[in-house]
C-alpha cells in the first residue's frame, strides 16, 4: 500500500514539473491565492491562436476584461505586432486549459482613436485598447462595469487584481490568481520610485499606482488585467516601477491606466453606433 502511494506521488510530481505548475506564479506576494471557480467571470486571456482545438496555456499573452459580451478591455502594447487572425480571446474558466477561444473582428488602440477623432493625445504613451469579437461570448455572466468613483476618493482604498502571469523565464501560470492591494496617491508613488532608483518619474493623471504591505506585484501576463474596486473596474495593469534587473523587489509599485481618464474613449468605442471595420 505504501509503495502505491509513493508511486502515485512520484507520478504527480513528474506531471506537475512537466506542466510548470510548481514554478509559475503570476502575481507576486504572500497574499496571492488561486481564484475560485466563477469568481471573476469577466476576466479573459489574450492569446496566440492555437494549432490544436485545445487551449494551450503557453499561448497566453496578457490578461483582459469583458466589459460587454462583445468588447474586451486590455492593454495596447499586448497587441503590438499582432494580427487579428493570429490572436484570440480565451474565456470560460479560471484554468486556461478549459477555456474556449473567440475570434477577433477588430481592435482599436487609444492612439488610433485619437487620430480617428482628430484629437491630439495629452500623453505620449496611452497603453489601453478595446477588442471587438466576431460573436458575443456565449455564457450567462455579467460583464464588468466601469467605476465612476473619483480618483481622490480611491486613494488608500483596497482593490483586487486578477490574472494569469508570465515569469521572466516565460513560464505561464495555468490557473488565474488574485490578490488585494491598495491605491496610493500619485505623489507618494513618485516618492517610492525615487527612493529605489534615485530618479524622478512623473505619474500623470491618466495613471495611478498601487502598493501594498505586504506587497503584491504584477508580472508580464497580468498586464492589461483589471483593477477592481467594489467589483467595478477602476484601472488596468500597466507595469511595475522602477525598472530593475531584478524581477522582484517588495518596494516596487504597480502602475495602472485610469478608467476615469480614458472613459470617453471606452464609452464611444463600445457604443452601438461605433464602426471600425
Amino acid at each position: 500500500m505504501e509503495f502505491k502511494v509513493f508511486l502515485l506521488l512520484a507520478v504527480c510530481t513528474i506531471i506537475c514539473t512537466q506542466c510548470n505548475f510548481t514554478t509559475a506564479n503570476p502575481l507576486l506576494g504572500p497574499n496571492v491565492r488561486h481564484a475560485e471557480l466563477g469568481e471573476f467571470p469577466s476576466v479573459v486571456s489574450i492569446a496566440k491562436t492555437s494549432s490544436s482545438n485545445r487551449a494551450n496555456i503557453n499561448d497566453h499573452i496578457c490578461t483582459a476584461t469583458a466589459i460587454t459580451k462583445s468588447h474586451i478591455l486590455g492593454s495596447a502594447h499586448c497587441l503590438y505586432e499582432r494580427l487579428y487572425n493570429n490572436t484570440v480571446i480565451l474565456y470560460g474558466s479560471t484554468a486556461l486549459i478549459f477555456t474556449r477561444a473567440y475570434s477577433i473582428r477588430w481592435w482599436i488602440k487609444f492612439q488610433d482613436w485619437s487620430v480617428y477623432n482628430t484629437r491630439r493625445p495629452e500623453f505620449l504613451e496611452n497603453d489601453i485598447a478595446i477588442i471587438k469579437l466576431t460573436e458575443p461570448i456565449q455564457a450567462n455572466f455579467q460583464p464588468s462595469e466601469l467605476s465612476f468613483v473619483p480618483y481622490h476618493e480611491l486613494v488608500n482604498e483596497q482593490v483586487t487584481l486578477a490574472g494569469w502571469g508570465i515569469s521572466r523565464r516565460r513560464v505561464v501560470t495555468p490557473n488565474m490568481q488574485t490578490s488585494i492591494t491598495k491605491i496610493i496617491s500619485n505623489p507618494e508613488c513618485e516618492d517610492r520610485i525615487t527612493q529605489l532608483n534615485r530618479r524622478r518619474v512623473i505619474i500623470h493623471h491618466g495613471l495611478f499606482c498601487t502598493y501594498g504591505v505586504p506587497y503584491t506585484l504584477i508580472q508580464n501576463g497580468d498586464i492589461g488585467g483589471p483593477v477592481f474596486h467594489n467589483n467595478k473596474i477602476v484601472g488596468i495593469n500597466k507595469h511595475t516601477l522602477p525598472f530593475t534587473s531584478s524581477e522582484f523587489h517588495p518596494n516596487k509599485v504597480c502602475v495602472h491606466s485610469s478608467i476615469n481618464y480614458y472613459r470617453p474613449f471606452i464609452m464611444e468605442v463600445i457604443s452601438d453606433n461605433f464602426y471600425w471595420d
